[in-house]
């Protein structure tokens, strides 16, 4: 009955990628020296271009500038991990509408968090650069996975802070989600055939227990529902009416695309701890909300033809 989230990761470019990354006894000692350029300082997001290479465009939303070269890093990226995880391309779309759409909203996510303030500073850089090479096992490790992903060094330093900055945002996003909200404990009994679940309600009007009606209909399967609050289950139908009951109500017959439904509610709390679950699933509804609110406010240009 919960929800289950199925989200395009919104930042592929270091995720994937670098778990193919291996470590040798003989890697080079990590270092950021060779890797931290003056280009470093100068890589912020949006349409400038760099002293030491020409830069491209593949498309702008609200006037922030998509570099080519991250389309081109990204989408080989993408490409190699649907070999692997061919359901991280949804139906009906392209591997270039995934890629495009996951940097715009990279893009408003560093956006976002460089006008809250926090932007990935030369420390911040060093720092993540420094951790980058020693989880490859090494510099010439490191290098090799750029090139196998797409990077060069210059490439790669533009795109690290947008990936901090959008990190950071996606983070506030996250801890915006309180730890504690109105939940319900229930048990459901749940039917396939309409006549049955109606005889069961019946049943129920008629004075008979729930727990005999559950174990006359369902004898494996308890039909526990843990602690969940509004929001996590699959069907709003179903939800918006168990939110109307007390301890000790149950519902009337609720049909949803599964199936037949009759809850009984258990325990009710105002302000009930959220598992770890569930609060993780609604940070990801969080974010994917801002995400949707963010992109439908938004005007993409792409400049690729």
């Amino acid at each position: 009955m919960k929800k289950t989230t199925g989200l395009i990761p919104t930042l592929i470019l270091l995720t994937i990628a670098l778990t193919a990354c291996t470590s040798t006894p003989e890697a080079t000692a990590p270092t950021t020296e060779t890797l931290i350029t003056p280009i470093a300082a100068s890589a912020t997001p949006g349409p400038s271009s760099t002293p030491t290479e020409v830069v491209n465009y593949y498309a702008s939303v609200n006037g922030f500038g998509i570099r080519q070269s991250s389309f081109d890093a990204s989408l080989l990226q993408f490409k190699t991990a649907l070999q692997t995880y061919p359901d991280l391309l949804p139906d009906g779309q392209t591997a270039e509408e995934v890629v495009l759409e996951s940097l715009v909203q990279r893009a408003l996510l560093a956006m976002a968090a460089q006008e809250a303030g926090f932007t990935a500073d030369q420390q911040i850089i060093e720092a993540h650069v420094a951790e980058l090479v020693a989880q490859a096992g090494g510099e010439d490790a490191f290098r090799a996975w750029l090139a196998a992903n797409g990077y060069t060094a210059e490439t790669f330093l533009y795109e690290l802070p947008l990936e901090i900055e959008a990190a950071w945002q996606r983070d506030q996003i996250a801890a915006s989600v309180p730890t504690t909200m109105e939940q319900i404990r229930a048990q459901q009994i749940f039917f396939v055939d309409g006549y049955l679940a109606s005889r069961a309600y019946n049943q129920l009007e008629a004075g008979i227990a729930f727990e005999t009606i559950q174990e006359n209909n369902s004898p494996n399967d308890p039909g526990y529902i843990d602690w969940f609050p509004r929001g996590y289950l699959v069907f709003p139908e179903l939800e918006d009416t168990i939110f109307s009951l007390q301890p000790g109500q149950y519902s009337p017959v609720i049909e949803t695309p599964a199936g037949y439904h009759i809850v009984y509610i258990l325990e009710r709390d105002p302000n009930h701890e959220l598992s770890p679950e569930v609060r993780l699933y609604l940070q990801q509804q969080a974010v994917e909300q801002w995400l949707a609110q963010q992109m439908a406010q938004s005007q993409v240009e792409i400049y690729a033809p």
